[in-house]
């Protein structure tokens, strides 16, 4: 989606994406280092894509979008909704689990943001799948997944999705220079070596994604 003068200037680097399989071995070379600049300031003055890795109902998220809650929400929700879907024993478990597990420090990292990686590569090399294979996101699945018979009954709720969003840069935490730029870079980087690294990483945002900025992918 890049515009062509973007384009361009990368096919202009063909060599030195040829020569290296990491993006960090070249980034310094001054070409390298425009570009992402430059494709990070454009990023920032437009919409990005972001992924968000999920087994949910469907037509929840078609209706509402992905919603900021605290864990404490989700998890009372959940139990509301699908508590009768195990026996007393295993509720009892849950709720002790959960009770001993999201502790401060957990709330901190959780609470009331949604989670985005910025390409796919989570799902051809594992890392997505306990969030499409178990319902409701790490603030259910997280230390009850396990528990004999639980792991199954989480598996069998909802449907496995990718969510493809639409999202303001403005609105995001990432954890590297220039993200945007790095990430489309070394994007473009594995299609001139497919033996280079990707460059992804997590970032989130403390804002609701609008259900007409979202695009459930099969």
């Amino acid at each position: 989606s890049l515009p062509d003068i973007f384009v361009r200037k990368l096919h202009q680097c063909d060599k030195l994406f040829s020569a290296k399989n990491f993006l960090e071995q070249i980034r310094d070379e001054p070409p390298i280092r425009q570009i992402i600049s430059e494709i990070n300031n454009y990023c920032l003055d437009n919409r990005i894509v972001g992924y968000h890795y999920t087994r949910a109902i469907e037509e929840e998220l078609r209706t509402h979008g992905l919603l900021v809650r605290t864990g404490e929400a989700i998890r009372s929700s959940f139990m509301t909704r699908h508590g009768a879907r195990f026996t007393a024993e295993q509720r009892a478990e849950i709720l002790d689990t959960w009770g001993r597990c999201y502790d401060a420090k957990m709330i901190k990292a959780r609470d009331n943001r949604i989670y985005f990686n910025f390409t796919r590569n989570a799902l051809s090399e594992g890392g997505a799948d306990l969030l499409i294979g178990n319902y409701g996101g790490e603030q259910i699945y997280f230390y009850i997944d396990k528990i004999p018979g639980i792991g199954e009954i989480l598996s069998s709720i909802g449907t496995s999705m990718i969510v493809k969003c639409s999202l303001f840069p403005a609105d995001l935490k990432a954890y590297i220079s220039e993200p945007w730029g790095q990430i489309a870079v070394s994007s473009y980087h594995r299609t001139v070596n497919t033996s280079a690294h990707q460059v992804d990483q997590d970032g989130h945002q403390i804002v609701q994604v609008l259900p007409e900025h979202i695009e459930i992918l099969s």
